[in-house]
C-alpha cells in the first residue's frame, strides 16, 4: 500500500514516550485519541513537539499531566497525534 516497508504504529508511540524526558514521571495513565497522518518509513527521523494542556493536583507530591504531543518527521510532517496523560511527581503542583 505504502510502497515501501514502514514502521508500525505502536513503535511510534513508543518512540514519542521514549522521546520524552521521564524522570518525573510516576504513572502512564492513559493515551488518547491517536490519529495516524503519515507513515513513517525506514530511515526517517522523528521527534516529538508537545504541549501540556492540564495541570491537576492529587495531592502535595502527584499531579495529573494531560498533554498533546506531535511525533513529526525530518521534514516537519506530523505523524502521529496524541493525547498522554500521567501522574507526575513534583512539589511544583501544589
Amino acid at each position: 500500500m505504502f510502497g515501501e516497508r514502514i514502521a508500525h504504529g505502536m513503535l511510534l508511540l513508543s518512540y514519542a514516550i521514549g522521546l520524552v524526558p521521564n524522570a518525573y514521571i510516576v504513572a502512564l495513565r492513559r493515551i488518547k485519541n491517536v490519529i495516524y497522518k503519515e507513515p513513517v518509513r525506514f530511515g526517517d527521523t522523528v521527534h516529538v513537539r508537545g504541549r501540556c494542556e492540564r495541570l491537576q493536583p492529587i495531592d502535595d507530591q502527584v499531579g495529573m499531566v494531560t498533554a498533546k504531543w506531535k511525533l513529526v518527521n525530518q521534514n516537519i510532517d506530523t505523524c502521529v497525534k496524541m493525547e498522554f496523560e500521567c501522574l507526575w511527581r513534583g512539589t511544583w503542583i501544589t
